[in-house]
């Protein structure tokens, strides 16, 4: 599918304090490593995090440098409720209020597609705009992920200064 078919929307979103398992990738072994820990290390333990809300979870990408080819952290999480602890081997995470530009997506093989389409509509429509860096973007599973395969992605963004 060519980015130009992607819809990107523009949403607003609140704070949403989520839980999870973390591992360090690059672009280059972001598929396995991903596929590992969700399959072998966090889905084994989901039921562990105190949620009372909906089955969805995400994929958190959180930047540890500041070039494309840098290493980031991958993380995948689900929403937790607040006040209750987090599992011991997990880590607590925080998807800050904001506005985001978001893709719906068929499948998991359009995530590239998705964050070409977000990045030519900030460039093309919020000119004054740009990604922040220093929270995450990540892929939302809701409810229907397992049966259709569709997805979400966002990205954060702020006026530039």
């Amino acid at each position: 599918m060519s980015e130009t078919t992607l819809e990107v929307q523009l949403v607003e979103r609140e704070e949403e304090r989520v839980a999870g398992i973390g591992v360090m990738c690059t672009m280059a072994d972001v598929k396995e490593k991903c596929m590992d820990l969700w399959g072998n290390k966090f889905m084994p333990r989901m039921k562990e995090v105190p949620w009372s809300g909906g089955d969805y979870s995400y994929g958190l990408s959180i930047m540890t440098g500041s070039s494309e080819g840098d290493p980031f952290l991958y993380v995948a999480a689900v929403p937790i409720d607040q006040g209750k602890a987090v599992p011991e081997g997990m880590k607590e995470y925080t998807l800050v209020k904001g506005t985001y530009l978001s893709v719906q997506l068929k499948d998991l093989k359009e995530i590239g597609a998705g964050f070409q389409a977000m990045e030519k509509k900030l460039k093309e429509s919020y000119p004054e705009y740009e990604f922040r860096m220093d929270v995450p973007s990540f892929e939302l599973y809701e409810e229907d992920y397992r049966t259709t395969g569709r997805l979400k992605l966002l990205g954060c963004i702020r006026k530039k200064e």
